[in-house]
């Protein structure tokens, strides 16, 4: 779990140096805690949780039937307050991007 930890603490730091370089960043990881999401929120970035269907992810990555610490298997995921997107494999996920990136203004 701590190299989770680290990774987002690296992932927030590289989009603070996007900012402060006038890069739009776009991160992704698969895991995130309150404490990085409050860094988030303080330097006036928004955080998107994008949900799939457990099926649908074991149906295309073998990661989830054979390996350990798997996020979203072993690994809970925390329920933080955040936009949630829900990725249905098709142009609804587009559709429904599109729709965030005007209501936030980007």
């Amino acid at each position: 779990m701590s190299d989770r930890k680290i990774q987002i603490n690296r992932i927030f730091g590289i989009c603070k140096i996007s900012i402060a370089s006038e890069i739009f960043p776009i991160a992704s990881t698969v895991y995130l805690n309150n404490e990085t999401l409050r860094k988030i929120k303080k330097e006036n970035m928004i955080a998107i949780k994008i949900t799939r269907s457990i099926k649908k992810i074991q149906s295309l990555r073998k990661i989830y039937k054979k390996n350990i610490n798997v996020v979203g298997k072993d690994i809970k995921l925390t329920k933080l307050k955040t936009l949630v997107i829900d990725n249905t494999g098709d142009n609804n996920f587009c559709k429904e991007l599109s729709k965030l990136v005007k209501k936030i203004n980007i």
